[in-house]
């Protein structure tokens, strides 16, 4: 994922720059950072899934039911995330 997340602020980006609202204090914690920078979601569901799962290795474990017993995540966005982490299905 970091590798992803570094090669997104590089590169040509392939989709719409992240906005800049996507990471919303930088001296926050790395993983609520990375949070911030995944497609589709924004500053408030990014402290969510910080609080719930404060270890990017917890979010990586996370099946996309569990994503979905978080306020504001639904089918669509937990598939999104589950997605993004690179499942290994």
């Amino acid at each position: 994922m970091a590798v992803r997340l570094g090669r997104k602020h590089v590169e040509e980006p392939s989709t719409p720059a992240l906005p800049r609202s996507s990471v919303a204090v930088l001296d926050a914690p790395t993983p609520k950072r990375m949070y911030g920078c995944i497609d589709g979601i924004e500053p408030d569901t990014a402290d969510r899934l910080y609080e719930a799962y404060p270890a990017v290795t917890e979010l990586l474990a996370a099946s996309p039911a569990e994503l979905m017993t978080i306020e504001g995540i639904g089918p669509k966005r937990a598939d999104a995330i589950y997605s993004a982490l690179g499942s290994a299905d």
